[in-house]
């Protein structure tokens, strides 16, 4: 888990908004969110990251996790999928503001990981 914080936001926006979730919209409620959603964008978001050793996918989960749940308090389903069609820097400009406390920790667990592991 040796990324710089850019490359891992980076990571965590193209698995979170880059992929497809089970469901089509015109099969589904926009404005909702299924129960298996939060499920496949958990394990997608981890999917983006690496790990060296058995403590890194507890630290990726734990971010994934949290940024999963703010962003989908914060978007509907169908503002979701609006924001997935738009490029990487809008992305960025929306979900930002929305995972900072998950990213604030995630940096914290990092830092704390790197230190031990050095």
């Amino acid at each position: 888990m040796n990324l710089s914080r850019n490359i891992l936001s980076l990571l965590f926006i193209v698995a979170l908004f880059g992929c497809k979730l089970p469901e089509t919209p015109a099969e589904k409620n926009l404005k909702t969110w299924s129960k298996g959603d939060k499920e496949v964008l958990v394990r997608k978001c981890m999917e983006g990251f690496s790990f060296n050793d058995e403590n890194g996918p507890k630290i990726a989960e734990q971010f994934c996790d949290c940024s999963v749940q703010k962003a989908m308090e914060a978007l509907t389903f169908e503002k979701y999928i609006s924001v997935a069609e738009n490029g990487m820097e809008d992305q960025s400009i929306v979900l930002a503001p929305i995972i900072k406390d998950c990213k604030d920790q995630l940096d914290k667990d990092l830092a704390a990981y790197n230190k031990v592991t050095k």
